[in-house]
């Protein structure tokens, strides 16, 4: 054994790369990464920067087929978990919690930044929707008490309804 870190799927070395400014191992022949978990939210923050102005916050994700978990972990040869992003089935990631690395297959990120996307367009929708309501009851005071009583009875069905 070379000692380089290979591609759980393919079994290609892994080379390391900056992706959209995020230090990542990829893989050239299987297009995977792995990625250590605290550079996972700012790597999937920029692919949902990108599709946030294209994407409709009701946009149907479709299922990435998923090959089947990685059994070990490239980097520490730990058991890896195969979960599902954000808990989703549509998207099924390889965790592990040894050493804190997720292994991505293609097309898994995109669908990770337009969940994330569509998660933060319906969270500004509510939020506007609230500040309209706030707005309503500054002008009528006598409102406040329905105010008090939708915010608190009312908030949670509002943001499953739109969430």
């Amino acid at each position: 054994m070379d000692g380089q870190m290979r591609c759980p799927r393919c079994g290609e070395p892994l080379s390391e790369k900056d992706f959209k400014g995020v230090a990542i191992l990829g893989c050239h022949g299987c297009k995977g990464i792995l990625v250590e978990q605290p550079r996972l939210l700012p790597l999937v923050e920029k692919v949902a920067e990108e599709l946030a102005e294209r994407v409709y916050y009701e946009a149907e994700i479709e299922p990435v087929e998923d090959p089947g978990p990685v059994e070990r972990c490239p980097a520490c040869g730990a058991a890896m978990e195969n979960t599902g992003y954000m808990g989703s089935k549509e998207v099924l990631i390889d965790r592990c919690d040894a050493c804190w690395r997720i292994w991505i297959d293609p097309q898994e990120l995109g669908n990770m930044g337009l969940m994330l996307a569509r998660s933060e367009q319906r969270a500004g929708m509510v939020a506007r929707r609230l500040a309209e309501a706030r707005e309503r009851v500054s002008v009528e005071p006598r409102m406040a008490l329905t105010y008090n009583r939708l915010s608190r009875a009312s908030l949670l069905e509002m943001l499953a309804y739109y969430i």
